[in-house]
């Protein structure tokens, strides 16, 4: 069955931020004594980083994610509902998101961010699935980081799963970065970058604002 979907990136593309360093915050305020560990685990992280040539950020992202395992799934839902969803979001990437779910889109949210806490802004935002980098229950990551092609490996997993095939001339791809969401993007004819000074070819370009 050929759906219109709009895929959306969710870093600095529906909200102004890294989600990532908005949890680590959050931890820290939330769960101070749980925040030393995390703090020794993020220093080791980025020497292991440093050393390692810069090359693997999964490493750094394990470093952050350590704290994962601490957390509660009520404390998961409050982060995502009260700093992404209120403080976080774009106000253009909702109207984006609503206008596209009322003209019979499918919306798809695909991020290197974690699962863990992504899939709770199904309780805040009309979207039909969200894709994000697999994390076990002490903060490593399943498989491979949830980027670039890895992304599109995720979205034909989900397309055969669903029995869906992409309306490529009718569908809409959103994303902050040309050179991280390209294989992505090009999923569909509509491709949009969001609040970036590069100009492509086949590409427009949107101003959003919070």
């Amino acid at each position: 069955m050929e759906r219109k979907i709009a895929f959306f990136d969710v870093d600095k593309t529906l909200i102004h931020s890294d989600s990532m360093f908005d949890f680590l915050l959050f931890t820290f305020k939330t769960r101070p004594m749980s925040s030393i560990p995390t703090f020794f685990s993020i220093s080791k992280s980025i020497v292991k980083y440093i050393l390692g040539g810069r090359k693997d950020i999964r490493i750094l992202k394990e470093g952050i994610f350590y704290m994962t395992q601490f957390m509660k799934e009520e404390e998961l839902m409050k982060f995502t509902k009260d700093v992404l969803v209120e403080k976080k979001m774009f106000r253009h990437s909702l109207e984006e998101i609503e206008k596209r779910k009322c003209e019979g889109f499918m919306i798809v949210l695909v991020s290197a961010s974690p699962e863990i806490y992504l899939e709770h802004l199904h309780g805040s935002l009309e979207v039909d699935k969200i894709i994000g980098t697999r994390i076990d229950d002490k903060g490593k990551i399943v498989g491979e980081n949830c980027k670039h092609i890895e992304k599109i490996k995720r979205i034909e997993e989900w397309l055969e799963e669903k029995s869906i095939k992409i309306d490529y001339e009718n569908s809409y791809a959103y994303s902050d970065s040309f050179s991280a969401d390209k294989p992505m993007l090009e999923l569909v004819k509509h491709r949009y970058l969001i609040n970036s000074s590069r100009v492509r070819d086949g590409y427009n370009n949107l101003k959003w604002s919070r």
